[in-house]
């Protein structure tokens, strides 16, 4: 006789069991809608505010020590210039200008990261391949399903071109 499976038991007692999903919708009223956009906008300027003081630091010149600015940097001039600057944004979370900035931050630390394996000479994205260091080999049959493979020519697997011209 096979015996069934205990029933689950509930997450809130710290055991396995199910985990139930909720699907909620976002339906935002006009007053919501605009707060919304209201912080899209306010996030936007953050980020573009701390993507302009970071270029002023790090591009000043050929003779000139660089910077690198630090998200904490960033967020430390931000808050010294944003009430004179964007008196407009007293209303908004500020939650959202400093991870705006920390999330341009980290866009720079990323692209600074692939100037430095660049510069290195490494390959600077992993999986990623030049289409002018590729060999032919390499890149020819295609394993992908191409409009030629599914017209007909090639589609029984074999790796030969189509013949061009008189037979």
């Amino acid at each position: 006789m096979s015996r069934a499976s205990p029933p689950p038991t509930s997450p809130a007692d710290g055991t396995r069991g199910l985990v139930k999903a909720h699907r909620i919708a976002l339906i935002p009223n006009d007053r919501q809608a605009s707060l919304m956009a209201e912080h899209a906008g306010w996030a936007r300027v953050a980020s573009n505010w701390s993507r302009d003081r970071f270029a002023d630091a790090w591009f000043t010149g050929e003779d000139e020590d660089n910077e690198w600015l630090s998200d904490m940097d960033l967020r430390k001039q931000f808050n010294a210039v944003k009430r004179d600057l964007f008196a407009w944004s007293v209303d908004l979370s500020q939650n959202v200008a400093k991870n705006a900035i920390i999330h341009t931050s980290r866009g720079l630390d990323a692209w600074g990261a692939y100037k430095k394996a660049l510069k290195k000479g490494k390959r600077p994205r992993a999986g990623w391949v030049s289409p002018a260091t590729a060999s032919a080999a390499s890149t020819w049959p295609s394993r992908r399903p191409t409009a030629a493979t599914q017209s007909g020519w090639g589609a029984t697997g074999s790796a030969s071109r189509p013949s061009v011209g008189c037979a």
